[in-house]
């Protein structure tokens, strides 16, 4: 049984999408889901210091643009259940961080973008299934979404790739 999904997110569409598909497929479960953001470690500091870049405000930046995305998905979201996590990885593939944080966080699934995802490096999904002894759902792309042109208050009707099935999510007022 399923009673905690944690779902592996990265700023963009697709981990909107992925955070969606998490969100929706827990509140069908009935269980608990966790947003995580996972940062790879800032470029060594001799090289920054070698281009001229400071590598705390480097990594400053990159908590601040970790930070915003996961609170845009808060408001996206509106479900005070869902727990936000946002960690640093000692590698830069996150791989093993998300591994080690779904064994912490007391998860039974995994959900992940597919290699479509640009944040991620291909083979995220499979390196990922070799980390971890549960279940992995991998959310394919976004398909483009269809908006009336009218201006009527009409259902908007999209689709999305789910590991090679297809999920049809009606959003209405």
């Amino acid at each position: 049984m399923i009673r905690h999904v944690l779902a592996a997110v990265a700023p963009g569409t697709q981990g909107h999408v992925v955070a969606l598909e998490a969100h929706t497929l827990a509140r069908q479960l009935g269980a608990r889901l966790t947003l995580l953001h996972v940062l790879p470690p800032p470029p060594a500091a001799p090289l920054t210091r070698a281009l001229g870049a400071d590598t705390a405000r480097a990594e400053r930046e990159a908590w601040l643009r970790a930070d915003w995305f996961l609170a845009e998905l808060r408001r996206d979201l509106h479900d005070p259940a869902v727990t936000y996590d946002l960690r640093t990885s000692p590698d830069p593939d996150v791989t093993a961080a998300v591994a080690d944080a779904s064994r912490e966080l007391g998860a039974d699934l995994v959900v992940v973008g597919s290699d479509a995802q640009p944040r991620l490096r291909p083979g995220f999904g499979q390196r990922l299934l070799r980390c971890t002894h549960l279940p992995v759902m991998l959310v394919g792309p976004a398909l483009p979404t269809r908006v009336p042109q009218d201006s009527t208050r009409a259902p908007l009707r999209h689709a999305v790739g789910l590991s090679g099935l297809t999920a049809e999510a009606v959003a209405s007022d």
